[in-house]
């Protein structure tokens, strides 16, 4: 019997990309076991894999100080090598608490990224990064059980997350293949790590384009464009409710109409639901919007607690927990609520959120959120200059979603689609194809089966 693929999946979106999509019975199929190392998976899930353990960080043999002092210089450097704007526009906010320590240490990080970028100190710093990392880490308990397993391909389907790279050092070394399976849409120009792999499935050609550019995969007949099977979902049946079932799910009247607010984390948006709040009373005085709810979709890794007891004058607000435990988002009921909410709302209203690729996915318009709760405060300015990253830019400028800076465009943008839905529909086409890569529900499918091709040493392309 030949080894089983091993999947490692270090979160609730890796399990539900996995999982919950067409990837296993796909590989079934063609003849393949699979196993997960994974965090959080429910026993009912973990049955359906041919062997299931927890994915836990290997333990350091020696100091990883100066690995993590390289680190933050090498990321630094990545961005002012490539002149990615991630880190310029975002850091200042994330670190906004930081001591005044903390920030003269930020200072001298990115004085000597100055001279890190460039070469040959940048690739210097990738060599020692490399070295330091197998002198750092016990990878023995990793190549056992690689070597118990014998796994015919290993799947770091993060391609970003630490607590991966360890199990794909040691894979290559015992050369078994790998693949590396990016999970986000921001992963490659809003990180300055990548796992190095044998393979990589991307979603779109400037995902390849970004490998190549950025993070030094060199060889093109390596990185394969598959789509993702995030947005498989949003194509297939069982995860399309029909609009009365979703109302009902979301405990709405029949026939009602909504707006969706898809709501980001405390760590982004502290002030998010006064603002929703704020929208709210907006909405009653707005007889376009007369009899219209809102709904709340709580970010899966968003303190739930912050939107309790959210109500407004005038107007229904409905919070649309991801599930009432969030170790357990990713099961395919919640999946197909996701998928439901977006697809029969209105509009989608969002801060710098993903939630903009899925709405475009199922022709639901996009209004982005430039502004917060308190004009001039330092969230607001931060609601602004977040769509300048490298990966959101693309976003807004598509055309396929307006931008509204402040209270009055988003009142006016929110009723205006809703009076006429079909408004930017084919630039939001234009941006789902652009951004999602192929969406016709069988990405995954394909990832399964390039996953077998490359287990049977005759990787090819998924997508011409």
């Amino acid at each position: 019997m030949r080894g089983p693929i091993l999947f490692l999946c270090p979160g609730l979106f890796n399990i539900r990309n996995v999982l919950h999509s067409r990837m296993i019975p796909t590989l079934r199929a063609l003849g393949h076991p699979v196993a997960v190392l994974g965090t959080g998976l429910d026993p009912e899930t973990a049955a359906r894999t041919s062997g299931y353990a927890e994915l836990r960080p290997l333990r350091r043999v020696r100091s990883g100080r100066l690995l993590s002092a390289i680190d933050v210089v090498q990321r630094a450097s990545f961005f002012r090598r490539y002149g990615l704007t991630n880190d310029r526009v975002t850091l200042w906010w994330y670190r906004r608490e930081d001591s005044p320590v903390a920030r003269l240490g930020m200072s001298a990080i990115e004085s000597l990224s100055i001279v890190g970028a460039r070469s040959p100190f940048y690739e210097w710093q990738l060599t020692w990064m490399d070295r330091l990392k197998r002198s750092t880490w016990d990878l023995g308990p990793a190549r056992s059980a690689l070597e118990s397993m014998q796994p015919a391909v290993v799947v770091a389907t993060s391609c970003i997350r630490q607590i991966e790279e360890p199990y794909v050092m040691a894979a290559r070394e015992l050369g078994i293949p790998t693949l590396g399976y990016v999970q986000s849409f921001d992963h490659l120009t809003g990180r300055s790590f990548t796992i190095a792999c044998d393979h990589h499935a991307v979603w779109n050609e400037r995902m390849r384009s970004h490998l190549q550019q950025y993070h030094g995969v060199t060889d093109a007949a390596r990185i394969h464009l598959t789509g993702t099977a995030q947005f498989d979902f949003h194509r297939q049946d069982e995860f399309r409710w029909d609009r009365e079932t979703t109302l009902a799910r979301l405990g709405l009247q029949p026939g009602a109409r909504y707006v969706l607010y898809a709501g980001n984390t405390y760590q982004v948006t502290p002030s998010e639901p006064e603002l929703v709040q704020q929208f709210a009373a907006r909405v009653a005085a707005t007889p376009a919007l007369a009899g219209h709810t809102i709904v709340v979709r709580v970010h899966p890794n968003d303190e739930f607690g912050r939107w309790d007891g959210m109500s407004a004058a005038g107007v229904r607000v409905v919070v649309s927990r991801p599930s009432s435990n969030r170790k357990s988002y990713s099961t395919p009921e919640e999946q197909a609520r996701l998928v439901s909410t977006v697809l029969h709302a209105d509009v989608c209203l969002n801060v710098w959120s993903s939630m903009s690729l899925d709405a475009a996915a199922v022709d639901t318009p996009v209004v982005a959120v430039g502004f917060a709760a308190h004009p001039g405060s330092a969230e607001d300015r931060f609601c602004r200059t977040c769509y300048d990253t490298d990966y959101y830019r693309p976003i807004v400028e598509s055309g396929g979603v307006r931008f509204a800076k402040d209270m009055d465009e988003l009142l006016s943008e929110t009723v205006d689609y809703v009076m006429d839905r079909s408004r930017d529909r084919e630039e939001r086409a234009a941006l789902a194809r652009e951004e999602c890569g192929p969406l016709d529900g069988h990405s995954a499918e394909r990832i399964a089966r390039l996953i077998a091709g490359i287990a049977a040493e005759r990787p090819v392309a998924a997508v011409a």
